[in-house]
């Protein structure tokens, strides 16, 4: 039975073949599948900015109705702009996380599992036969999630650890039992 849904991803996942290796499924997360880990992040920072812009501007029109807006503004002024500044490019690099999982591919060889993707570069990420001790599926029978386990699997500390890389799991794909069988067919001995 065929899993590779459609000649773009076979043509991704085809340059990065190595000898000998073949590739058996390739796929992609269901549209509109964010990264809930980045979820609080983006509210948080979304609220901050909310709260700067107001705390902020309060205190820029209260230094400018003063009798000497000079020197006294120029705080008020310059630190909420920083703040805001900084908000604003954490808010982008959050956006940026959530919505990355809409932006992966994922393929299994018969020597590996490969999550393509990324926040700002793409990359391709591989777990290679011997490298992962489980695989953990969750969701349903149409679509779920498949998260790869390895045996130095650092719990928590893995999550921030790899915020910046493509991620070790295969995110909202469909089918995701037969492809766990697959993987399991393959790289498992």
């Amino acid at each position: 039975m065929s899993y590779l849904a459609d000649q773009e991803l076979r043509q991704v996942f085809e340059s990065a073949l190595r000898k000998d290796e073949k590739l058996l499924w390739a796929g992609r997360p269901k549209t509109g599948s964010i990264d809930s880990r980045y979820l609080f992040h983006t509210l948080f920072i979304a609220f901050w900015l909310v709260m700067v812009f107001f705390i902020g501007g309060t205190g820029m029109l209260a230094s400018l109705g003063s009798d000497s807006p000079g020197v006294v503004a120029l705080p008020f002024m310059l630190i909420p702009l920083i703040m805001m500044a900084f908000g604003l490019a954490f808010f982008a690099f959050s956006v940026a996380g959530l919505t990355a999982p809409s932006r992966h591919l994922y393929a299994v060889t018969n020597k590996r599992a490969i999550v393509y993707g990324g926040r700002f570069q793409r990359a391709y990420n591989s777990r290679m036969k011997g490298q992962i001790s489980d695989v953990c599926r969750s969701g349903n029978d149409e679509i779920g999630t498949l998260k790869f386990v390895q045996g130095n699997d650092l719990g928590m500390m893995a999550v921030f650890m790899t915020m910046s890389a493509p991620s070790d799991k295969f995110f909202n794909i469909e089918k995701p039992a037969d492809v766990e069988a697959l993987i399991f067919d393959n790289l498992f001995d």
